[in-house]
């Protein structure tokens, strides 16, 4: 899996609805590899799950905004307020961050 990942040649992506993220998405960097969408799922996540009922087992589906210096997650209220609207992330005035 790591070859098909981290290849030059290949940069394949794993299925979000399929086996394998717990075993081999670890160092995986969703504003990193989808820089122009990533926040946008956030957004949605949020905006459709608020009580994080469908929550992740695996710790690397985070979602982080700058927004005039100061930090934010979008799957908190105060995050989803600051950067997030019914349309999606606000690119205008957010900061989409990669994963630390």
């Amino acid at each position: 899996m790591n070859l098909f990942r981290t290849s030059g040649n290949c940069k394949a992506r794993l299925h979000w609805g399929k086996a394998g993220w717990i075993e081999h998405g670890q160092c995986f960097n969703g504003a990193k590899e989808y820089p122009n969408s990533w926040c946008d799922f956030g957004c949605a996540a949020q905006e459709l799950d608020p009580t994080r009922k469908f929550e992740a087992v695996a710790d690397f589906w985070q979602f982080g905004a700058t927004k005039a210096g100061r930090d934010y997650d979008l799957l908190t209220p105060e995050g989803y307020r600051a950067c997030c609207s019914p349309e999606g992330f606000k690119h205008a005035h957010c900061q989409c961050v990669e994963r630390a």
